[in-house]
C-alpha cells in the first residue's frame, strides 16, 4: 500500500526527476566536462512544464496528503537547490532562459513544501532555513551576474601543440575599473561527445594566472604535445 502511494506521489516524481538530472550533471562536472544542450529553449520548456505539472498535481490532489508525499515535500527545496547548483557548474548556463527555469524549479519546490507539510514546527524551522538559503543564492546569483557584465575575456593568442592534441590560449581578462588578469588555458582538441540531446565538451584547464596586461609581451610555445613553455617556464600538461 505504501509502495502504491509512493508511486502515485507527485512530490516523489518531482524529487526523482530533479535528483536524476542532478546526478547526471554531477557526473559531468566530476569528469570535467560541460554539457551543451542541442536546443536549450526546448529542453528548458519541457523540463519547466514537467516541474509545474507535478507541482499543480501535488497541490490539487487530496491523495498527495499521504505520508510518502509529505516526506518527499520536506526535502524538495533542498533537492531543488542541489539541482540548481550542480546544473550551474556542469552547464555554465546563463541568460534569461536559465534564470526563469532556475526560479521555476526553486519556487515549485517551496510551494509543495508549504502546501503539503503539516507539522508546524518542521514547516516553520525548515521554511525559514530554506528562505534564507534561497535569498543567499539569489544574492550570489545577482552579484555574479552584475560582475560578469563588467568582466570580459578576449583570446589574444592561440597556439596548437605539435600533433594538434591541445590548444593553448592566452586570455585577456579585463574587469574594467577592478583591473584584470592574464590567463593561459589549455583545451584538449576533439574531446567532444555527442549525446543526441546535446554535447559534452571537455573543460579547458587553467595553467597560468598573471597580472593584467602581461599578455602583451608574453612568449608561449609548445615543445611537445604535453610540454608548454610560458615566458621560459615549463608546464607539463596531464
Amino acid at each position: 500500500m505504501l509502495k502504491a502511494k509512493l508511486y502515485k506521489s507527485s512530490p516523489a516524481y518531482l524529487a526523482i526527476f530533479l535528483l536524476a538530472l542532478g546526478c547526471f550533471y554531477l557526473l559531468i562536472a566530476l569528469l570535467k566536462y560541460t554539457f551543451v544542450p542541442s536546443n536549450e529553449l526546448v529542453s528548458s520548456i519541457i523540463s519547466a512544464v514537467t516541474i509545474i505539472s507535478l507541482t499543480i498535481t501535488g497541490v490539487m490532489k487530496k491523495s498527495e496528503k499521504s505520508r510518502p508525499a509529505i516526506s518527499f515535500s520536506i526535502f524538495l527545496p533542498l533537492i531543488a537547490i542541489f539541482f540548481f547548483i550542480i546544473k550551474s557548474i556542469a552547464t555554465n548556463a546563463e541568460g534569461g532562459i536559465y534564470v526563469v527555469h532556475t526560479y521555476i524549479t526553486l519556487i515549485c519546490g517551496m510551494i509543495l513544501f508549504f502546501s503539503l507539510v503539516r507539522n508546524k514546527s518542521v514547516k516553520t524551522r525548515l521554511g525559514i532555513t530554506y528562505i534564507v538559503i534561497l535569498s543567499l543564492i539569489s544574492f550570489i546569483f545577482l552579484t555574479g551576474f552584475l560582475f560578469s557584465g563588467l568582466s570580459q575575456n578576449t583570446v589574444v593568442k592561440s597556439v596548437i601543440s605539435p600533433n594538434s592534441a591541445y590548444l593553448a590560449e592566452v586570455i585577456d581578462n579585463d574587469q574594467g575599473a577592478l583591473g584584470g588578469s592574464t590567463l593561459v588555458t589549455v583545451t584538449q582538441i576533439n574531446k567532444t561527445l555527442n549525446l543526441l540531446i546535446g554535447e559534452l565538451k571537455k573543460n579547458p584547464t587553467r595553467i597560468y594566472y598573471g597580472s593584467w596586461g602581461e599578455f602583451d609581451g608574453m612568449v608561449i610555445r609548445w615543445e611537445t604535445d604535453t610540454t608548454l613553455y610560458i615566458n621560459g617556464n615549463k608546464y607539463e600538461i596531464k
